[in-house]
């Protein structure tokens, strides 16, 4: 299993293949360094076990979003900042701890 950016660029693909306008957003979740799904003004967590809607979408900073035809930056060198974004593995295990129940 990959993390949250390969699983959420995976589910983008899979979904524009079949013809949905999804695009992978790359920002922070509780001010860390995350990435999922958008399409439609709705996000798909890809790092949940089950199929579930997301509870606090306010959470959710993006900075840029992206697809294979187009880059979204959200506000001028927005780029920039995805690269500073901390990448705290411990902290994203118990994030995803929680959202298990645990």
């Amino acid at each position: 299993m990959g993390d949250c950016e390969d699983t959420s660029i995976l589910l983008t693909s899979l979904l524009r293949c079949v013809g949905i306008d999804a695009h992978t957003a790359i920002g922070e979740y509780l001010g860390y360094g995350h990435a999922w799904t958008t399409q439609n003004g709705f996000i798909y967590e890809t790092t949940y076990t089950r199929a579930r809607p997301i509870a606090d979408p306010q959470n959710y900073c993006p900075y840029c979003m992206f697809s294979e035809s187009e880059v979204v930056e959200f506000w001028p060198s927005a780029l920039d900042e995805v690269f500073d974004l901390d990448r705290d593995e411990a902290t994203k295990l118990n994030l995803i701890a929680q959202a298990l129940g645990g």
